[in-house]
């Protein structure tokens, strides 16, 4: 019988379990890289369900009051006041503005799916989105690129790499070291023509020696590794700073477009449609240029909300880009 205890020595044993710390720390910073990508995206598909709402709910507002045009038109029909003409007119477009409705309404329930979807429901009931499509007016001044760098996931996910690449270089430069055992035995023996056997105990050292066996192929490609992950690193950060500069000037780009473009337009439109009803209801208007107004006023506010909806998200993907939790 014979026991052999091997002695860790010469610093495998502490190398494994850098390794393994290594593989630990990679492994929690992909798993953040998971949750801030989930975060990501429901907060690109709330901003994408609460415009399509709006849209469903500024149609059908649109709807309504236009319904009251058509329930007026109708009524000058019946006196006489105005010609048959003009009343397919208006009924055209109240119902053309139905059509839209009803399409809102589809984006709608598609968009809300897939908040629900990114959200992990297994069921999709119906839902009211209260967050103001307005919010997050204060402007984000830009952030230098080293902190940017310093809070991304994907840089320090890539760090965590190199770090484990650089692990097991040394493990398995480690590896190639010998490996020391000791032994203990105890050993019986029948001598021929002896009343009784001989028992005898052993003790030794054994070393094993790597003469043509260093563990050449495994430290290559432990080092063809490390030089990878370093280049990945690079290709990262690289990355990074694109992903952040490309977010910072669509975030300037939209913010200048909603609150000096669509923003007045909007306020344009709903003054040339009030004066445009006031002036029809005295009869100094035309049917023609009232519907222009309507369907200027409607289109301002439809290019608003889709502004605003596209400014939101700008948003959440510089604060994605800044490595902020939105």
């Amino acid at each position: 019988a014979v026991f052999t205890q091997p002695l860790d020595v010469l610093g495998k044993r502490k190398q494994r379990i850098t390794v393994a710390d290594k593989g630990v720390s990679l492994a929690q910073e992909k798993y953040e890289l998971a949750k801030r990508q989930v975060t990501q995206n429901v907060s690109l598909s709330y901003w994408g369900a609460r415009g399509a709402q709006e849209k469903c709910d500024l149609l059908k507002a649109t709807g309504e009051n236009f319904q009251k045009i058509v329930d007026y038109q109708a009524a000058q029909l019946s006196v006489g006041a105005i010609s048959e003409q003009d009343l397919l007119r208006v009924r055209l477009e109240g119902e053309r503005l139905k059509i839209a409705a009803g399409l809102a309404v589809i984006e709608a329930t598609r968009a809300r799916v897939q908040l629900l979807k990114e959200m992990g429901q297994s069921d999709f009931p119906e839902v009211l989105l209260t967050e103001p499509l307005d919010a997050n007016n204060a402007a984000i001044e830009p952030t230098e690129i080293g902190q940017v760098l310093a809070l991304r996931i994907e840089v320090k996910a890539a760090h965590a790499a190199v770090e484990e690449a650089r692990a097991n270089m040394r493990f398995q430069d480690v590896s190639a070291r010998p490996d020391l055992s000791i032994l203990y035995g105890f050993k019986r023996v029948q001598i021929v023509d002896a009343p009784a056997g001989v028992s005898t105990a052993a003790a030794g050292v054994q070393i094993t020696i790597p003469i043509t066996d260093r563990n050449q192929g495994n430290r290559a490609a432990a080092n063809a590794e490390g030089r990878r992950q370093q280049q990945l690193l690079a290709a990262t950060e690289a990355e990074v700073r694109a992903d952040y500069f490309s977010a910072l000037q669509e975030y300037q780009l939209r913010r200048i477009e909603v609150f000096e473009t669509l923003q007045p337009l909007r306020e344009h439109a709903r003054t040339i449609s009030e004066i445009t009803q006031a002036a029809y209801a005295q009869g100094g208007m035309e049917l023609l240029r009232l519907l222009d107004a309507e369907r200027a006023r409607l289109d301002a506010e439809l290019a608003y909300v889709q502004g605003m909806t596209e400014y939101q998200q700008s948003v959440s993907n510089l604060q994605a880009a800044e490595g902020v939790a939105p």
